[in-house]
């Protein structure tokens, strides 16, 4: 499953905004960084990708938090 093309991301989006808002809680609240643009710097990165399939939502969810934790890496070396 393509989870970035499929409607329901859309349903989605409020729960992947909380991940974000404590991933940037627990490692990240010094780079000025807002949960939303955590999350699409995310949503951009895992689209860009064309060839990952996500057997189910769980496994999207996991690999997005992922994405956000090595966003909130990046940047934090680059501050």
């Amino acid at each position: 499953m393509n989870v970035t093309e499929d409607p329901s991301f859309a349903a989605l989006y409020d729960q992947l905004r909380e991940i974000a808002q404590s991933a940037l809680r627990r490692n990240g609240a010094h780079l000025g960084l807002s949960p939303t643009t955590l999350l699409h710097e995310a949503y951009l990165d895992i689209s860009r990708r064309q060839s990952l399939q996500f057997p189910d939502r769980a496994h999207f969810m996991a690999y997005a938090s992922r994405a956000m934790r090595g966003l909130i890496i990046d940047y934090a070396r680059d501050a």
